[in-house]
């Protein structure tokens, strides 16, 4: 997804929400291999962020708030006969892409 963000849609700086020193490495690593791969630029800048405390970004909460509800209205509980039920973010809708990919 993140060579998409940047060739798509111009996408120049990330920030992942930080969380344990092994997981925040393995955030770098991919990063890096998307780099040497030429999958993204030098331009790329990405940092992680605390959602809370000092020099946190309070509005890291947003984007899984969001995430969550597009998964749920896709592949969880709420579907609707099987397809997807996208009623929880339609006032949303013409800001949001969704992206798929193969794990």
């Amino acid at each position: 997804m993140i060579p998409e963000l940047e060739k798509t849609y111009g996408v120049e700086k990330i920030i992942f929400e930080s969380r344990q020193d092994t997981q925040n490495a393995e955030d770098r690593k991919m990063i890096e291999w998307f780099r040497k791969e030429g999958l993204i630029s030098g331009v790329l800048r990405y940092i992680h962020s605390r959602p809370f405390g000092l020099g946190g970004d309070c509005l890291l909460w947003l984007p899984a708030v969001i995430c969550g509800a597009v998964g749920v209205e896709l592949w969880g509980e709420h579907r609707d006969k099987g397809e997807p039920c996208l009623r929880w973010t339609a006032p949303l809708r013409s800001y949001l892409s969704v992206m798929s990919a193969d794990p």
